[in-house]
Parts: C-alpha cells; structure tokens; sequence
C-alpha cells in the first residue's frame, strides 16, 4: 500500500455503533483489494480488549455480533508479503455514544513507523 495510513479514517467510521463485527473486517479488506494487496491480508482487522489483551469480540468475517458503547478494540489490519515482509498498524479506540475515540498516542507518519536494520 503506497500510503497505508491514509485509510485509518475508513477502519475508524467502519466502528460505530451498530456496526457488525464482520463489517469492520470487510471495510479493511475492501482498503487493501483497491489498492491490490488483498491476497496479502491474512489476519483478522482487530480484537476486543479487556481482561486480556487479545480477547473476544473479533473483528473478522465470521463474528457478527454488533458494536456497543464502552467496547475497546485493537484494530489492526496487516499485509504479510512472503519473501519481503509485513506491515501491521494499530490503533486502539474506545467506542462511545458518539463514534469511536482512539486512544493510541504514537508518531503517525510513514518514516515513524518503519524499523531498519543499520
């Protein structure tokens, strides 16, 4: 993906309330078949947190429960390119009464995000 955080905005919205659990997925894999990495998303978009820090609800194609106020959720969709590498984005938000609110606070341009080995 040329520019992978300029769809963050996308994967927020799909959050809502009301939302399905599938939908949030489908919003992230629908991001990476425009821009032609869909073969590369081998992982589910996101996950509640709470007790654990990977626990249920999934945000993948087969939960499709709906999103309530006060849920937490790591959503983070990654691509896996065998042979080159992956790149895997998280952003944690707390869905409120109106929308969702992140609460990830970390540099958020490209160079930031990119570990090389020196």
């Amino acid at each position: 993906m040329r520019q992978p955080l300029k769809h963050r905005r996308e994967r927020w919205n799909s959050s809502n309330l009301g939302v399905r659990f599938s939908e949030v997925d489908l919003v992230a894999r629908e991001v990476f078949e425009r821009e032609g990495l869909a073969q590369y998303a081998i992982h589910r978009v996101g996950h509640g947190i709470g007790v654990s820090a990977h626990e249920a609800p999934f945000l993948r194609f087969d939960h499709h429960g709906f999103v309530e106020e006060g849920m937490v959720f790591s959503i983070e969709p990654g691509i896996y390119i065998p042979g080159v590498g992956g790149f895997r984005h998280s952003d944690t938000v707390v869905i409120t009464a109106d929308g969702c609110k992140i609460i990830t606070d970390y540099p958020r341009d490209m160079e930031s995000l990119i570990f090389k080995e020196e």
